[in-house]
This record gives structure tokens, C-alpha cells and sequence, in this order.
């Protein structure tokens, strides 16, 4: 069996057995991929839920490389649960934290769980605190995927424990990001990217802020020479109107990132301002899409 996705009504949170029934009434020993999902999405779910149960289930099947959980849980339950899960490569995460204290979710020091998530290449979290703390668990070295929204001293915090994940690919920041802090600019953007512009196998990298974030050449020309096998370079800011790039501006990017197949920046060619006219053609064949 490859994957089965269980939704399930609001109230069926507050009982743990709809989500063991519903499991157990499949081939889970063969199964490769799990959602778990709530059916309702005006409706919060229950924060009183124990998950213990499920992940004790879960941590039973070796086969499992796929799991999400859009459920209110703690990550230590998680962690405990499907941390030695030989063949986990994807974890996705949910409405991980607590319903009176978003900060109190706690796994424990770095290094003290060693051995956990063996496999684990992707993470995908609306909860960052909960990103972070699986990455301190799992081999960085095998992290390649990466997609999560959070404010900004969560993402300063983030970028330092992403620095040694030399594999990571592909970036995903946004899009409820508040950054960098108000008087911030791209400048200081570029410098807080410091410790991941090692990352030089990065290929995707998107990022959507709500706060004004001005180009310039030796912004872009950092990042460009750092990350040459960029194929989608992905910029917006909120509110517009953003500062707009200019075709000179952007020479970096065209001559470092020679794989480069997709460009989403406002830009600016000569005195006139183009603004959505997707897939504009841009130097060498890349496409430029002008939002």
C-alpha cells in the first residue's frame, strides 16, 4: 500500500481512537505515506488531544518515509515517536504548539537524542520553533528541502541552523515572514543570509516578506556568486509598492546563475516601471516574471 490520507471532523480530535480506528482499518503495515488532516478549516482544532497513542502506532512501521500532521501536537511526542523511523525522508508539520504558550514546546538539548530521523532530506513547518528543533536531531547533511513561515527573530535563528546543511536545494520563506525588522533593507537581509550562502548546491530559493525590501547590484551580486545553481529565484515584499530592480542590476544573476529558468522580482526597465507582465524575456533566455 503507498498512502492514505485520514480526514477527520473537528470533534473527532478530542478522541484518539477515530484516528487509530480509521488507521487500523488499512494495510499500515505496508504503509508508505500518511496525512492526517481536519476537515474543517474555519473551525480550530481541539488543543486537548494526546497524541502518545498515534505516534506509539506509527513508530511500529518501518515503511513509513511520508508523514504530515496538520493535528495540534507537541514535537517531543513527535520526535519520541517517529525519530527512529528508518526510512522517514519527509516530515510535515501542522499547528505543532501549544494553545496558551506558542513558546513551550520542548525537545531537549541538541545531541542528547543522537541517531534520530536518519533519513529525513525534507521539512515543511508553519511553526519554526518546531523546524528547528527536528534539524537539531536529524543528520544535516542530508536536508535538502526546507519551506516554513515565521516572524523575524525566528528566522534569524532559523538561518544559523541551516548553515550546515551543505545539501539544501530548495528555500521556501514565507509568506506570513516579518522581515527583516522595520529600517532593515536588503543589505541587512544579505548579511543575516550569511551563514546559509554556503549552502552552494541551493537551486530554489523563494522568500515573501511583509516589509519593503529594497535590490541592489551588490546585494544581488552576493547572493548570485554564492548560489550559481540557482534555477528559481523567487523576491517579493509587501506592502507594494517595493523598490523595483533594474535590468543592470540584475547582470549578476545573468552571468553567475547560468541555470537560471525562472526570476520573480519587480524590475524596472529603463524609465518606465513593468509590473505584472509575466515571463518577460530577460538576457539569455531566462524568464523574467514581473509581479
Amino acid at each position: 500500500m503507498g498512502g492514505v490520507m485520514v480526514k477527520l471532523p473537528t470533534s473527532a480530535g478530542e478522541n484518539m481512537q477515530t484516528i487509530l480506528i480509521a488507521l487500523n482499518g488499512c494495510d499500515f503495515a505496508h504503509l508508505q505515506s500518511l496525512t492526517l488532516r481536519f476537515c474543517s478549516k474555519h473551525e480550530p482544532p481541539p488543543w486537548t488531544m494526546d497524541t502518545s497513542p498515534l505516534m506509539n502506532l506509527l513508530s511500529q512501521n518501518p515503511s513509513l518515509r511520508y508523514v504530515s500532521l496538520e493535528l495540534p501536537t507537541r514535537a517531543a511526542t513527535v520526535t519520541e515517536g517517529l525519530g527512529r523511523l528508518p526510512q522517514l525522508n519527509t516530515l510535515v508539520t501542522r499547528r505543532w504548539k501549544d494553545s496558551e504558550n506558542t513558546n513551550t514546546v520542548t525537545v531537549g538539548a541538541p545531541g542528547s537524542l543522537d541517531g534520530l530521523f536518519p533519513s529525513l532530506c525534507n521539512i515543511s513547518s508553519d511553526y519554526v520553533p518546531t523546524a528547528w528543533r527536528i534539524l537539531s536531531y536529524a543528520p544535516t547533511h542530508l536536508i535538502t528541502s526546507l519551506d516554513f513561515t515565521s516572524s523575524s527573530v525566528e528566522v534569524h535563528e532559523l538561518l544559523d541552523r541551516i548553515q550546515p546543511c551543505s545539501s539544501l536545494k530548495s528555500l521556501n520563506i514565507g509568506p506570513r515572514t516579518e522581515y527583516p525588522p522595520p529600517g532593515g533593507g536588503l543589505r541587512q537581509i544579505t548579511l543575516s543570509f550569511k551563514p546559509i550562502l554556503g549552502c552552494t548546491a541551493m537551486e530554489n530559493f523563494r522568500i515573501f516578506t511583509q516589509r519593503v525590501v529594497p535590490a541592489n547590484d551588490d546585494d544581488l551580486a552576493v547572493i548570485s556568486a554564492a548560489w550559481k545553481s540557482l534555477t528559481t529565484f523567487s523576491w517579493f515584499s509587501t506592502p507594494r509598492p517595493m523598490p523595483q530592480a533594474t535590468m543592470t542590476e540584475l547582470k549578476s544573476l545573468s552571468a553567475n546563475c547560468r541555470k537560471l529558468q525562472r526570476l520573480f522580482i519587480p524590475m524596472q526597465v529603463g524609465p518606465e516601471l513593468v509590473i505584472y507582465r509575466p515571463y518577460r524575456p530577460f538576457c539569455d533566455g531566462i524568464m523574467l516574471d514581473v509581479r
